[in-house]
């Protein structure tokens, strides 16, 4: 994971407006996150009536990607040759 996180930043440092050109995305990333496990504890409460504590902490799980999945998703692409944007890991949650 640091390796990826350490080409994720080295690709943000040279893209022309750095941080700023990453931001849209680092935004559209949060939303979805917060989006996801604000829904899932929502419908966890009301549909399955579980305690606050525990549809948080499920609800939390909702809204992250695993990090075994992001590992294995960029390593298919890395392999099939696929061209994305090397800062997507960057906006990992």
């Amino acid at each position: 994971m640091a390796s990826i996180g350490i080409r994720a930043g080295a690709e943000i440092a040279q893209m022309p407006g750095g941080l700023i050109a990453v931001f849209p995305f680092a935004l559209t990333a949060l939303i979805f996150g917060v989006t996801i496990a604000a829904a899932s504890y929502f419908l966890l409460v009301k549909l399955l009536r579980l305690d606050s504590a525990n549809a948080g902490a499920l609800a939390g799980s909702f809204g992250a990607v695993s990090s075994a999945t992001l590992m294995v998703a960029i390593s298919l692409l890395d392999s099939l040759g696929v061209t994305y944007e090397k800062f997507v890991p960057a906006l990992y949650p």
